[in-house]
């Protein structure tokens, strides 16, 4: 009985299992890490004992179309000595890699149309596609990548040129784009163009060219404007309050001034009698002048 009430469960959960793993292959790549990923291991499947030396061009499924792909293998010391050309990248000679390894594989990648899902730059606009490369350990097995990622040093003087077939500018032409240079996480790097179409890097990544997104840069012209009209106008409001602070300060003053005066007047009027003389547009006290007669203390006169 008790093994009749565990086959039903069991069975659901079996169908549970099957559901999720429909729904994690039916899930596209939207990360480009996973992406890349997903590439490289899609590279170790598509290739069987692959040659030194040779380009290889890796087919992704149909679902990708527009996305290429290119593989090559390189012994340390050939690397070292001639680089590497590819029809988008060009890896001088004098170009090591950190660790030093007996052999290295290369991947190539060019988006195409898929450049804007994978990479996004807040503020910019893509106008070539995102083109890239990764280094990876090729010294063990001659018909597998290892998942060891190899920095690139620059030992000579020439850097590594990244070359972008096509550039859309659109309506933007007068506008010269920016390199930039995508890390993991969704990071990214911009920096002048070394070339018409053309940019430098020291290390593996995907790079692609960028020129200002017209409509934010709209809202910035605006919001700059704007910026300045409050200002204008803040100074303006300034310099009208300070007049009005000015002329109630001096109204002040005169209202001060008037009151003293009929406080002396007042004064005035409580006491001796003084005549009043104008001075300017004020009243002022006068007292005449009088003598004071001379008092004998004794009368008497001899």
């Amino acid at each position: 009985m008790e093994l009749r009430r565990k086959g039903p469960d069991f069975n659901i959960w079996v169908v549970f299992f099957c559901l999720l793993m429909l729904i994690s292959c039916s899930v596209s790549f939207e990360d480009a890490d996973s992406f890349s990923g997903f590439v490289h291991k899609y590279a170790n499947n598509s290739l069987s004992k692959p040659r030194t030396g040779i380009v290889y061009n890796i087919s992704l499924p149909s679902k990708y179309s527009g996305i290429q792909v290119s593989y090559i293998r390189l012994r340390s010391g050939n690397f070292w000595v001639r680089g590497s050309n590819l029809s988008w990248i060009s890896i001088p000679p004098r170009v090591t890699s950190v660790p030093y390894v007996k052999r290295i594989a290369i991947i190539f990648e060019n988006l195409g149309n898929w450049s804007s899902t994978f990479y996004k730059v807040p503020g910019y606009t893509l106008v070539a596609p995102v083109i890239g490369f990764t280094v990876y350990d090729s010294s063990t097995n001659s018909s597998t990548l290892s998942n060891h990622k190899l920095h690139l040093v620059i030992m000579g003087r020439n850097p590594i040129l990244v070359m972008f077939p096509k550039v859309n500018l659109g309506e933007n032409g007068g506008k010269k784009p920016q390199c930039v240079k995508f890390g993991a996480g969704g990071t990214f790097e911009l920096k002048n163009m070394t070339g018409p179409s053309l940019c430098s890097a020291s290390d593996f990544g995907h790079f692609s060219l960028v020129i200002p997104t017209p409509s934010i840069e709209k809202e910035e012209k605006k919001k700059k404007g704007m910026l300045w009209e409050w200002w204008v106008i803040g100074f303006g409001v300034g310099l009208v309050a300070l007049a009005l602070m000015g002329l109630a300060l001096m109204a002040v003053l005169r209202l001060v001034r008037k009151k003293n005066i009929k406080d002396m007047e007042k004064e005035s009027e409580r006491g001796v009698s003084f005549d009043t003389v104008w001075i300017g547009k004020s009243r002022m006290p006068s007292a005449s002048m009088v003598r004071t007669q001379p008092a004998l203390e004794n009368s008497y006169v001899p």
